[in-house]
């Protein structure tokens, strides 16, 4: 069983005072209904994805090889869809793992 929480929404005020106080980095963290956000790498070929697990966020790196999960959304697809049409290297300076 899953418990659900109710979404807080927040005023236009309540977001800009968040923004002004809260590093760029946390502003999806602080938001609650916000459960995961995804960071796409223009280097090389990577994604981050951040999800929501209780208080707590954890990280999950994906690489050329990989298939992405979007829990929130119920999707997975390959990483490579993200890149297609780009120039984009699958790995930077000949590195096995790009770093992200």
């Amino acid at each position: 069983m899953v418990a659900q929480r109710e979404p807080q929404y927040m005023t236009v005020e309540e977001w800009r005072e968040l923004e002004r106080t809260t590093p760029d980095a946390n502003l999806y963290r602080a938001c609650l209904t916000i459960q995961e956000y995804v960071l796409i790498a223009t280097k090389y070929q990577a994604v981050e994805v951040q999800r929501r697990a209780d208080d707590d966020w954890t990280l999950h790196l994906f690489g050329p090889d990989d298939e992405i999960e979007l829990a929130s959304l119920g999707i997975r697809f390959p990483l490579t869809i993200l890149y297609r049409g780009t120039t984009v290297p699958g790995i930077l300076n000949g590195q096995d793992e790009p770093p992200l």
